[in-house]
């Protein structure tokens, strides 16, 4: 009766054991510059190469924060839109229990301080960025180089 008790009890400290054997995650973090620059608007993504994407909002002092992504290798690349031509959807809702419809008459982004990137940041196998991550909190600043990206017409 006491080896099985026994035999119980070490399978159920190994099975405890295993569960925090898998794989970790962390919270990625840090402030995109262009020539030392802040960006103000745009996101960072994070591509596995499982292709799974990890992405968050740049705020507008340059710093992001990922949460939530596996250990793993991932290239990185950075989504910056030019707020001149974003618009911020106003909606009403006129239909009880239905959505809202857009209104045509939108109102702008506040743009100030908005500048273009070059072109190839944009793509994770051409931005040249990429980092592995295996701790629970990483601080991955992403100081890009090179002119800004020339507006288009």
């Amino acid at each position: 009766m006491f080896t099985r008790i026994g035999t119980v009890a070490v399978a159920f400290l190994l099975l405890l054991g295993l569960g925090g054997c898998g794989k970790g995650q962390g919270t990625v973090s840090g402030k995109v510059t262009l020539e030392g620059k802040a960006l103000k608007f745009g996101s960072v993504l994070m591509v596995g190469e499982d292709q799974v994407r990890y992405s968050a909002d740049i705020e507008r002092d340059g710093r992001y924060r990922i949460y939530n992504v596996p250990f793993a290798y991932f290239k990185v690349a950075l989504y910056i839109f030019d707020h001149k031509q974003h618009y911020v959807p106003k909606y009403k809702n006129d239909r009880p229990g239905k959505l809202g419809a857009k209104v045509p008459n939108q109102s702008p982004v506040d743009n100030a301080g908005w500048f273009p990137i070059p072109a190839d940041y944009g793509d994770p196998s051409k931005s040249g960025i990429a980092l592995t991550v295996d701790q629970a909190d990483i601080v991955f600043d992403i100081p890009l180089k090179g002119k800004a990206a020339e507006k288009g017409p």
